[in-house]
């Protein structure tokens, strides 16, 4: 086996290694993207909580100011749902880095096989090379002695 061949194959599993790098990277960027959408979300439905508390516990004056809490309310509850959609949408570009990044760890993994396997043959052959070394000796000493 020739020493170029494996040098290919180590440059192949190092830009593989950086693709998974790059990929674990951008899944993990993924997930805090998600985790601050689930949190911003999460406060939204707070908020909206506790504003529609104050307003059935607060006595009002006027239609009109019952009127500026409910819209407050709403514009709360609008928001939430542009929160849930952009948390679901967060949701789905983290489902798709990790996928990214299982698929580069697996491909990653499939070339540090072959190229264990390819270390593991080249050790072989060497091994090989050194028994028939020997066994050339051993018959060269053999046939002197009894010549």
């Amino acid at each position: 086996m020739d020493r170029a061949r494996l040098k290919r194959v180590e440059r192949l599993v190092e830009m593989r290694r950086a693709s998974a790098d790059s990929a674990r990277a951008a899944f993990a960027e993924a997930q805090r993207g998600a985790e601050r959408a689930r949190a911003a979300l999460e406060a939204a439905l707070a908020e909206w909580s506790t504003r529609a508390a104050e307003i059935a516990t607060t006595r009002y004056h006027g239609i009109d100011e019952l009127v500026v809490a409910r819209n407050h309310l709403e514009s709360v509850r609008l928001g939430i749902e542009v929160l849930g959609r952009a948390a679901a949408a967060a949701d789905a570009a983290e489902r798709a880095r990790r996928e990214e990044c299982l698929c580069a760890e697996r491909e990653l993994s499939k070339l540090e096989r072959w190229r264990e396997s390819l270390h593991e043959q080249e050790r072989a052959e060497e091994a090989r090379r050194e028994r028939l070394q020997t066994d050339e000796i051993a018959a060269r000493t053999f046939a002197r002695r009894h010549v």
